[in-house]
């Protein structure tokens, strides 16, 4: 019979693109504070570029493989988990029952512009019980996205979810600013907010919440616009550094590993957020990279973006 003894707690992480949610995730994995951890990573998009960084940043960090006491990393790729994917969703948690005797808990992290909320209700099914619902928020950008006509509904409603709110790129930030982020968020969510860093020990075991969340409803995240560009070739890096400054407006996300005709042997990982790009080396190649042999990029933007734009500006590489 299943028991609450025998179901696995599952935590939803949600949050907005280029939150953090990633960077945490590489937390938790990095220090698991000895548990065994499935993380369910999903990508918006084509490509799964967010199973390949956090395999990057566990071979960064000398820990064991996707498979090891660190975690056990699932990736589903070419959709959200609260829509599109939900019966692939379903079989990779059908998939982490079976490894149910060795794990301790799981973490599912939402597509930047999903709905932790409804992925939240899955944690309610045989085998697991609910761990509450953590959303990621960039305290330096919260108020400006929640005053975009185009995302603040999508951005309100991620946080009106939210059991646990954690604010990421709170050094950016003045005393003062730091505060009227925070009362943004007091003004959409009764949940609690810590600010980053945080001992992970703090993120699991919350009570969910239920019935208090406001009444702020869901903008559809089918909105957004999104392109993929699987790679064939290397690309040369003054040709990445032409991409990064011809990025176009709406453009709120972007982000890809990438073989250099410069480094073939290095494994190039390029990411952007908000009015920020880096272009970093982060490894070795190792042949396992998304995409046709020289990796691949994903872009994501706003809605009312042309998605020629984003076809166009993909195309440079």
């Amino acid at each position: 019979m299943d028991t609450r003894q025998q179901r696995l707690p599952l935590l939803v992480v949600g949050g907005y693109l280029g939150a953090g949610k990633t960077t945490l995730i590489n937390t938790l994995l990095n220090d698991p504070q000895g548990q065994c951890i499935a993380v369910l990573v999903n990508d918006f998009g084509e490509i799964g570029i967010d199973e390949a960084l956090l395999a990057a940043e566990q071979g960064k960090q000398g820990k064991q493989g996707k498979q090891g006491k660190q975690g056990n990393v699932i990736s589903l790729a070419n959709g959200c988990v609260c829509c599109s994917l939900a019966d692939g969703f379903a079989t990779a948690l059908d998939r982490v029952r079976t490894m149910a005797d060795r794990l301790d808990r799981v973490v599912v992290e939402v597509s930047g512009v999903g709905e932790p909320g409804k992925v939240a209700q899955w944690a309610k099914t045989p085998g697991f019980s609910p761990d509450g619902v953590l959303v990621v928020v960039d305290g330096s950008r919260v108020r400006v996205q929640l005053a975009d006509p185009r995302i603040g509904q999508t951005v309100a409603g991620q946080v009106a979810d939210a059991d646990l709110l954690l604010l990421t790129h709170g050094d950016l930030l003045a005393p003062d600013g730091l505060s009227a982020a925070e009362r943004a968020l007091a003004d959409l969510s009764a949940a609690p907010v810590l600010r980053s860093p945080v001992d992970p020990t703090l993120l699991f075991g919350m009570e969910p919440v239920t019935g208090v969340h406001g009444p702020v409803g869901h903008a559809a995240h089918a909105d957004h616009v999104t392109c993929s560009l699987p790679l064939a070739h290397p690309v040369p890096r003054a040709t990445l550094e032409l991409w990064r400054q011809v990025r176009p407006r709406g453009v709120v996300r972007a982000k890809g590993i990438v073989r250099t005709s410069d480094e073939p042997e290095a494994r190039t990982v390029v990411q952007s957020v908000g009015d920020s790009t880096s272009i970093t080396v982060s490894g070795p190649w190792t042949g396992d990279e998304p995409g046709d042999g020289a990796g691949a990029v994903v872009a994501i933007a706003v809605p009312g973006t042309q998605r020629a734009a984003l076809v166009k500006w993909l195309g440079i590489l």
